[in-house]
């Protein structure tokens, strides 16, 4: 599905990481993990198309991305981020609704389906009871849940997610782990996801993008994750408690 050769990101000059040769398949719960500052949110944002890369090649099956449109690439992706939505008069079904507007058309009107879509995704990720609340009334935890259904409305065939998990409870993130391993499987998503919650993501990650702390991005299956050195170097404060 979504693919890099030789993929260069960072900021302007400064190259965060390099040499990148990426696949992200249906099916498959990717863990983004690493150190902060190392380039898993600059990556994130890379792949979605929110920041140009600074040499290489981003395709979406083997169209290459930079050739979509942003409507395009918002009925192929959905982005999860933990920016803080500032849209408090809208109410949370108003924003999960937004999902559904890269496919409605010049006119901007919600068919049935789209109703539909809207409603599927609130049930699924428990958000009904706040669904007809503003945005501004709830926590921060109750509007993650509602970027979280927002980008399931959008029923795209890739969900990114950077630190979906950041404002929720433990069970609320166990939730979202098992609710996104779900979509991976059934639904045939390809979801690349950042956490830091490295006993979830062991729990139910198909692969792990690991970056080390000296920008080393290393792919690696569960059971080689488990065997790895790299990840306990990268990691020892976490391995020193198992």
């Amino acid at each position: 599905m979504l693919s890099t050769e030789n993929l260069a990101i960072g900021h302007r000059k400064k190259v965060l990481l390099e040499q990148l040769n990426l696949r992200l398949e249906a099916g498959e719960l990717v863990c983004l993990i690493g150190p902060n500052g190392v380039g898993k949110s600059t990556l994130l944002k890379t792949l979605a198309g929110l920041l140009p890369p600074l040499s290489g090649h981003l395709m979406w099956n083997q169209v290459p991305v930079r050739s979509l449109s942003s409507q395009q690439r918002a009925q192929y992706l959905a982005l999860i981020l933990t920016d803080r939505v500032e849209a408090g008069f809208l109410t949370g079904r108003e924003l999960v609704a937004l999902g559904r507007y890269p496919f409605t058309g010049w006119s901007g009107q919600l068919t049935y389906e789209d109703q539909c879509c809207i409603e599927e995704a609130i049930q699924e990720t428990g958000a009904t009871h706040i669904a007809e609340r503003l945005l501004m009334e709830l926590s921060d935890g109750e509007r993650q849940r509602l970027m979280i259904a927002r980008a399931l409305a959008q029923k795209t065939p890739v969900i990114l997610a950077d630190e979906p998990t950041a404002f929720l409870d433990f069970p609320g993130k166990a939730a979202l782990f098992r609710w996104m391993y779900k979509w991976a499987k059934t639904e045939k998503k390809a979801i690349l996801v950042t956490t830091h919650d490295l006993h979830l993501a062991f729990s139910f990650a198909s692969r792990f993008w690991l970056i080390d702390r000296s920008g080393i991005l290393t792919d690696l299956s569960p059971h080689d994750m488990v065997q790895a050195e790299v990840w306990k170097d990268t990691f020892p404060e976490w391995n020193m408690l198992h």
